[in-house]
């Protein structure tokens, strides 16, 4: 599978965020490791599963006029959908708080930036 068979979607309200500017995306699940007390073990650490969380980077090209104001969106909530290109079943789906914007603009190059989302709630 390459990043062209993932398809992204990030909405608002029923608004999408552009797609088309996306560059890359990572997702990141993982969990909390609580160490199990034993008095049987003194020389090695039990551990149990504790809570989970996830997190989604977005890395964007930022187009000519249209997504300075990307920034404006930060604190916000908004639905994200990642799935096989051309399945409707191979998905995951869940809320996530965009709780960084990063945005680049070098001088004689493409400008470029970084959402970062925190996940709220399970995926799904």
């Amino acid at each position: 599978m390459t990043g062209k068979d993932v398809i992204l979607t990030l909405s608002q309200g029923g608004v999408a965020l552009a797609n088309t500017r996306i560059k890359s995306q990572s997702i990141k699940a993982q969990c909390a490791t609580i160490e199990k007390a034993s008095s049987t073990q003194q020389d090695w650490v039990e551990v149990v599963a504790g809570r989970k969380s996830w997190s989604l980077t977005v890395r964007y090209l930022v187009l000519s006029g249209s997504q300075v104001k990307d920034v404006l969106k930060v604190g916000q909530m908004f639905n994200v959908t990642m799935n096989e290109y051309g399945s409707t079943t191979n998905k995951v789906t869940g809320t996530a708080l965009l709780s960084a914007v990063d945005a680049e603009y070098p001088t004689g190059n493409l400008a470029q930036g970084t959402f970062t989302f925190t996940g709220s709630g399970a995926l799904t």
